[in-house]
């Protein structure tokens, strides 16, 4: 009788362990970003895709290839976290939305991505060259990550001043720094930003 009940508890727990385990990631994918590629925003979240062996329907029974595991809760964040970097790169009025698909031990995961309308760079001011030539500022200026008539992104304004200080240190001032300002005027849609350089 011990033998038995013990059998029978053990084929009880059988569906509530199996119901317990995680799901794998088989899709992930991201809809309606125009402006920001998909690598990014997949670099930019916890939730990731597994590995093509995984994935793929005709070789994944094989059981190769990484798996990832979908975490509801970090699933969640990663929507908070898209629209972060979305209005850091002059998307203020971006929406993310969900599709899952979920079967008992896969889900297929996208990201709907209503961009809206950005707040654009209309004027660039970069002060503290006066000591170079002409031909030596216009090199110093040219090619930065961070343009006028683009949507204002903060990440672009930083490594626009990077750029910029390391420009001046290989050209022979090593101590040469940069602060940074910038406005956003909401109404308008627009923004300015300044950077002002010290060659030290």
């Amino acid at each position: 009788c011990l033998t038995l009940v013990g059998a029978l508890v053990l084929v009880g727990a059988g569906p509530a362990a199996a119901q317990s385990q995680p799901r794998v990631v088989r899709e992930l994918k991201f809809e309606g970003n125009k402006s920001l590629p998909s690598t990014m925003l997949a670099n930019s979240i916890s939730t990731t895709v597994s590995s093509w062996f995984a994935r793929s329907s005709v070789v994944r029974w094989i059981g190769l290839g990484e798996k990832r595991f979908f975490n509801e809760t970090e699933f969640q964040r990663d929507v908070l976290r898209l629209e972060v970097i979305y209005r850091r790169s002059g998307f203020p009025d971006v929406r993310v939305d969900t599709v899952v698909k979920r079967t008992p031990t896969d889900v297929f995961a996208t990201f709907r991505i209503m961009e809206g309308k950005p707040i654009l760079l209309t004027d660039l001011a970069i002060s503290g060259l006066d000591s170079l030539s002409e031909k030596e500022r216009r090199s110093v200026r040219e090619g930065l990550p961070l343009r006028t008539g683009q949507p204002f992104n903060l990440a672009l304004l930083q490594a626009s001043v990077d750029t910029l200080v390391w420009r001046l240190r290989s050209r022979g001032s090593p101590r040469a720094d940069a602060c940074r300002e910038y406005a956003v005027y909401s109404a308008a849609r627009t923004a300015a930003a300044g950077i002002a350089l010290e060659p030290g």
